[in-house]
């Protein structure tokens, strides 16, 4: 600016108030004169640098944070009262089908930090290889874990590594309100924080996601860190914020995407470069080493080897990161839409408009950058050639962009209720005030129907979780199979003496839950065969896509023992099957189909076989195993078809697919002769 001077604190606010209340060129032309008490060499270009900064730009004075003791203060009540609630309902929530591993990998990460050997880096007996875990949510869990389970005895295992997540998001909760507090106002703030905590599926993977939720929190850090130094000109959020982007690096490749959602705030940078302090600069170049450094620290499995496992991590990349679909996407922007409750996207809706078309609080920059936080996640997810899968879970740093535009966009219509120049309006302006705090809260009430499966919510526009059962949608159920821990409480209060259980999805999980002594653990193909010894046999499992004979066996024949069901829709069931079920399976029976053909690309196994005549048709069983005849494993694809595809979930290596055909009058076919199918990068 050309000036020592050095602006009051609410110098700006009045300023931009005066300007933006209607008064145009004469407005400027006071705010002009107004300014030249503090010394511009131009004050004609005064407005304009004004006006400039307070759009989110870097040019001029810094634009003030007017954030008060109170504030602070209410951020450590919000921090407080979130971690309070999860802490108390942890004991609710299971063990999701991947944290195993997760935890297998964070607890040696974290030994070697503690002890800093190279030993502690042994990765033997893992069930996939250590480039597949991302280092920073599992070292995080571990670390809280040892505190408060191992060290202090406040909470068992599970529970433990689970409050790293937790703490992480009631961190995200306080800094969301001390951001908007001191740039946007403090009901904005308090809005946005109600919006973005009772958005269900983020409640609920708070609890037990040490994966996407860490991300979550980092990426949205990163971006807050910059904002706000950008903002008040202070280097130090910028390097801030490149500690925070590492730590985003280090929990998914997501991360890659946020200079893309940052670029609308740094663009003054190349056309006006002259006009920012050099610590700006420096700043904003530091940053991307910054993150590097972070990601290189977090990950210390790189740090032997480097250049092989960087090509084994590049070679990760290509194949994890993409599958079968060849154009655009559609599913995540409808995923968005369908779950995620409906007064958070009026709310929304209302902030986008008023923010993009009558005038953002943060200015036209910080506008642009919550819009491109909203919709690079989404585009990015929907790309061709993407994998996507787990409904929203593999995109959901587009969570708190939503809220803070639900946030504006409830403070809006307060705003314009209490300074309307209609009299009755004014009046009436409390009745809005509750309307829109009703709005906000509503969402509690379906966080409290799901619980503790509120990562299975869909909203009224599919009909809930049963509209969205019943229309087949992938995954509407609990994908995390989480619920095991139910199922399993009520197996062992209910289940008979010295009974098999078995659980075709994820029966490793069982392993980390306490099960009765006399229960037995199988992984038989054909439970039909058990009661023969003389004893029941319980089937458990999630109502997911992937069914296996067991399962089709069950539903065609029995009627299940317990349910867990939400809101219309069925979560998991059990079934048990005994000598006095009389239900007997006539084998070899009937002719076997015929297998044409079986594929694999790019993860992707597609199987397909001659329409068979018969008409009664409970499924086709697919059969799967390393040595002909010997078979590991089963699916049922349910109804008359003639092809299936499927996501590979098993080891790379040769496999025997066989098929054979179940009926409603108890008979299964012969198997078809084995087809050799190699699965392989």
């Amino acid at each position: 600016m050309g000036s020592n001077h050095v602006v009051p604190e609410n110098e700006w606010a009045i300023a931009w108030n005066a300007e933006s209340a209607g008064g145009g060129a004469e407005a400027k032309h006071k705010i002009a004169a107004r300014a030249t008490s503090y010394g511009p060499s131009d004050p004609a270009r005064y407005p304009l640098l004004l006006l400039d900064a307070r759009e989110g730009g870097t040019i001029g004075q810094p634009i003030r944070q007017n954030t008060r003791p109170a504030d602070f203060l209410l951020a450590a009540v919000i921090f407080t009262l979130y971690l309070s609630l999860n802490i108390a309902t942890l004991h609710r929530y299971g063990i999701t089908q991947d944290e195993p591993e997760h935890w297998f990998f964070g607890d040696r990460y974290l030994q070697f930090y503690l002890a800093f050997g190279q030993k502690a880096l042994d990765f033997s007996g893992a069930r996939w290889p250590a480039i597949q875990t991302w280092p920073v949510g599992p070292t995080l869990a571990a670390l809280t874990a040892k505190l408060f389970s191992e060290r202090l005895h406040l909470v068992g295992q599970i529970d433990g590594h689970h409050l790293a997540s937790i703490t992480l998001m009631g961190v995200l909760l306080s800094s969301v309100y001390l951001f908007l507090a001191g740039h946007a106002g403090r009901t904005t703030a308090g809005l946005s924080c109600l919006a973005l905590v009772t958005l269900p599926r983020i409640w609920g993977d708070a609890h037990n996601n040490s994966e996407d939720i860490p991300h979550l929190v980092f990426y949205s850090l990163s971006i807050l860190t910059l904002l706000h130094g950008m903002l008040t000109q202070r280097p130090r959020w910028i390097l801030a914020s490149g500690v925070c982007w590492g730590l985003a690096l280090g929990t998914k490749i997501n991360a890659l995407s946020l200079p893309l959602v940052t670029a609308p705030m740094l663009a003054p940078l190349l056309r006006a470069s002259r006009e920012h302090p050099a610590a700006i600069k420096r700043a904003l170049a530091a940053s991307p080493i910054i993150a590097l450094l972070m990601l290189w620290l977090a990950w210390p499995y790189f740090w032997y080897q480097p250049f092989d496992r960087l090509m084994e991590f590049w070679a990760y990349l290509l194949r994890w990161g993409y599958g079968s679909p060849t154009g655009w996407q559609g599913s995540s922007a409808l995923n968005l839409l369908i779950t995620t409750p409906l007064s958070t996207l009026g709310f929304a809706l209302i902030g986008i408009v008023t923010s993009s078309w009558i005038g953002h609080p943060l200015g036209r920059r910080v506008n642009l950058v919550l819009l491109a936080w909203l919709l690079v996640p989404i585009l990015r997810s929907s790309l061709p050639g993407i994998l996507n899968y787990n409904v929203i879970r593999r995109f959901m740093e587009f969570a708190p962009a939503l809220a803070i535009f639900a946030g504006i966009g409830g403070a809006s219509l307060i705003e314009w209720a209490t300074q309307s120049r209609l009299v009755h309006l004014r009046r009436w302006a409390w009745v809005l005030k509750i309307a829109v705090l009703v709005g906000f809260l509503s969402p509690v009430v379906a966080v409290w129907r799901y619980f503790p499966y509120e990562s299975t919510y869909y909203n009224p526009l599919i009909g809930g979780l049963g509209g969205a059962q019943s229309l087949k949608l992938h995954e509407s159920t609990d994908y995390t199979l989480s619920s095991y821990r139910e199922g399993l409480n009520w197996l062992n209060t209910h289940a008979d003496p010295s009974s098999f259980v078995i659980v075709p999805h994820g029966p490793h999980l069982i392993t980390y839950y306490p099960l009765r002594k006399d229960l037995v653990l199988t992984e038989h193909l054909w439970m039909d065969e058990l009661p023969a010894r003389g004893q029941a046999v319980y089937l458990m499992y999630v109502t997911l896509d992937i069914y296996t004979y067991n399962m089709c066996l069950t539903e065609a024949f029995l009627r299940p023992e317990y349910e867990i069901r939400r809101d219309g829709g069925i979560l998991l069931r059990v079934y048990k099957l005994s000598a006095e079920s009389n239900l007997s399976i006539t084998r070899n029976a009937l002719p076997p189909p015929q297998l044409l053909s079986a594929t694999f690309k790019r993860r992707w196994v597609t199987l397909s076989w001659q329409p068979t005549t018969v008409g009664d048709i409970v499924g086709h069983i697919i059969y799967y195993g390393r040595t002909p005849g010997r078979y590991e494993g089963s699916a049922c694809v349910r109804g008359k078809t003639n092809q299936w595809e499927v996501l590979a979930d098993v080891p790379y290596g040769t496999y025997y697919i066989s098929m054979s055909v179940l009926t409603q009058k108890g008979q299964e076919s012969e198997r078809s002769p084995d087809m050799r199918i190699a699965y392989y990068e």
